[in-house]
């Protein structure tokens, strides 16, 4: 590897789909929200009736202060360099409907080679993510993180509230730098949304592994 060469992350992309429930009926809905430098939008909400879910990426600054990850005044987003140590990348998903809701997120890295084509670079990131024991957040099995938050709620979302962090940092590993092929990353956040209403038929709290209606079967 050249010592010289340097990998960069700075290609976003992030996709929401959200499924309402009401009454007997399943009703759904799926959109993707991708960007890439220069063309992004500042407001990543994707929104059916009142069921919408944000996705709210923060960094550290150089003062270790948490800032948003946003573009610039010419609507480019700050370009990252790739590396083992760690790069700061902070995410949590906030409820910006008006119901309550449960919501689940999915990570994964793309290797974005300069003449476009994309791969898997999954296997070359380690996400630093918060789903141990006690955690806010768990792993269901399925590829999807699932926010629980507390034993009290199951993992329901008010409106207008954020989980805690999906996760605060990720680093590369092995030969990442072959593995982009010349060309940069891509980081990937799905998240998904589901209405809390009529998922019960009692007042007591449900699992957010219990929940019906994912776009998607577990």
């Amino acid at each position: 590897m050249n010592p010289m060469q340097e990998t960069t992350l700075h290609n976003q992309k992030r996709t929401l789909t959200l499924a309402a429930l009401a009454l007997a009926a399943l009703l759904c809905i799926c959109g993707a929200l991708a960007y890439t430098v220069g063309t992004a939008p500042a407001d990543n909400v994707i929104s059916f009736g009142s069921v919408k879910v944000r996705v709210c990426e923060y960094t550290l600054d150089g003062q270790g202060r948490e800032v948003l990850f946003k573009p610039d005044a010419r609507g480019e987003y700050p370009e990252t360099k790739a590396t083992s140590d760690g790069v700061s990348r902070i995410v949590r998903l906030q409820n910006a409907g008006t119901q309550s809701e449960y919501v689940r997120a999915r990570l994964s890295m793309k290797a974005v080679a300069p003449d476009g084509p994309s791969s898997d670079a999954s296997g070359n990131v380690v996400f630093n993510v918060h789903d141990g024991a006690g955690a806010a957040w768990v792993d269901g099995g399925d590829g999807w993180y699932y926010y629980r938050g507390n034993a009290a709620d199951g993992g329901q979302l008010e409106p207008g509230t954020a989980t805690e962090n999906l996760m605060d940092s990720l680093r590369f590993t092995g030969d990442f730098h072959d593995a982009a092929r010349g060309g940069r990353y891509k980081l990937e956040i799905e998240a998904q949304a589901v209405q809390a209403k009529n998922q019960n038929t009692d007042d007591a709290a449900l699992d957010v592994l219990d929940v019906a209606g994912w776009p998607e079967t577990r």
